[in-house]
């Protein structure tokens, strides 16, 4: 098989891979014209070694007992985001069982800063 067939088939897996999986975390929740809060739900180690301009930091792990520092944003956007997006998903789990509509993953810092999102 040659290097231009194997390419295409990589494509072809992908985007079938991608149609099966279904919506991404940053996509499962409306859009609104209101900025975002961005809450970095990352320790406040790898919060001092970079984050998304103007985000606020509570762990995830402190998201159940400091949900409330966000109760002006129950139906606001806000966008959650650690390092790969599993903690995050988890305070969205939380934030969501609370009442929270407008909230969604938004994955990584990685990804956040890939997206146009300016970080600090």
């Amino acid at each position: 098989m040659g290097a231009v067939t194997r390419l295409r088939l990589a494509v072809l897996i992908g985007l079938a891979f991608a149609a099966c999986v279904g919506p991404t975390p940053a996509e499962d929740t409306p859009r609104s014209s209101e900025p975002p809060l961005y809450v970095d739900v990352r320790t406040p180690a790898e919060h001092s070694e970079g984050h998304v301009a103007g985000s606020i930091l509570i762990p995830h792990d402190q998201i159940e007992q400091r949900w409330q520092e966000l109760s002006e944003y129950t139906h606001k956007p806000i966008v959650l985001y650690c390092r790969t997006g599993r903690r995050s998903g988890l305070a969205l789990d939380v934030l969501k069982n609370k009442g929270f509509t407008n909230v969604r993953n938004g994955g990584g810092l990685q990804t956040l800063k890939a997206q146009g999102v300016p970080t600090q």
